[in-house]
């Protein structure tokens, strides 16, 4: 009889780990870039809102609005929503897919994806270019649902730029966590330079949100078209902000 044979499988060998693949909830920023960012979320929510009733940065409040509208029977805005969420799920997997195909260094994740939201930001100026010249984009179905897409597009984009600043978990697309981190330091009572600067920089984005709301706002009820404008300018100082930090040489 022949000797029994040993039929276990040897897993294969994984391949090595790109540098890439540790999380785009990591890459780091300056508090300026943030507050900026965080300023063209306000803007870009604000302006689109009141066009759609859509939040193009807000998954949670678009998510609501789907069952809200549904039971009220508002067909058209509930099709908004839902595109809204559909939309930033599909542009936050195509972000991850190409970034990790394209690049190996954080550096390169947050230039690539600042292409990519400059890109969605350029049509959506053109979009306010086009209402500007009378061609009025509202209540146009198939237009008004090209706004929501191309911003909400944008947002989701731009949500894993920047993460970080130094220590500092933060978000330039929603304040609930700046809210709540601000909330439970004062609680705590504590004091020191580094806990004045966490708060500065949380008390910074509450703001900032704020400001690009009225901003957003008034410009949508003031001028047409130039809401939509607006934000790519502000990517744009973002963006220039970015690159005089890291190579301020140059």
């Amino acid at each position: 009889m022949s000797e029994p044979t040993n039929s276990a499988v040897l897993p294969a060998e994984e391949p090595p780990e790109r540098p890439i693949d540790v999380p785009l909830g990591t890459t780091s920023g300056s508090a300026g870039r943030a507050l900026l960012l965080a300023t063209l979320t306000g803007i870009v929510d604000a302006g689109v809102f009141l066009k759609t009733g859509i939040l193009p940065s807000v998954m949670t409040a678009n998510t609501i609005f789907i069952g809200l509208w549904l039971v009220l029977g508002h067909w058209n805005t509930l099709f908004l929503a839902v595109a809204a969420v559909v939309t930033f799920g599909g542009a936050s997997m195509i972000a991850v897919r190409v970034v990790r195909s394209s690049v190996d260094t954080t550096q390169d994740v947050q230039r690539l994806l600042e292409r990519l939201e400059f890109s969605t930001l350029l049509v959506l100026a053109g979009l306010g270019v086009i209402e500007r010249l009378g061609l009025h984009l509202w209540p146009d179905p198939v237009n008004t649902l090209l706004v929501v897409v191309v911003a909400t597009a944008a947002m989701a984009m731009q949500m894993p730029q920047v993460r970080k600043v130094e220590d500092v978990g933060v978000s330039t697309l929603f304040t609930t966590g700046a809210i709540a981190a601000l909330a439970y330091d004062l609680a705590d009572g504590r004091h020191g330079p580094k806990v004045l600067r966490h708060e500065r920089l949380y008390m910074g984005l509450i703001g900032a949100y704020a400001v690009g709301g009225a901003v957003g706002g008034a410009l949508a009820l003031l001028t047409p078209g130039l809401g939509l404008i607006v934000p790519v300018i502000v990517f744009s100082a973002a963006s220039l902000w970015h690159r005089l930090r890291v190579n301020p040489a140059k």
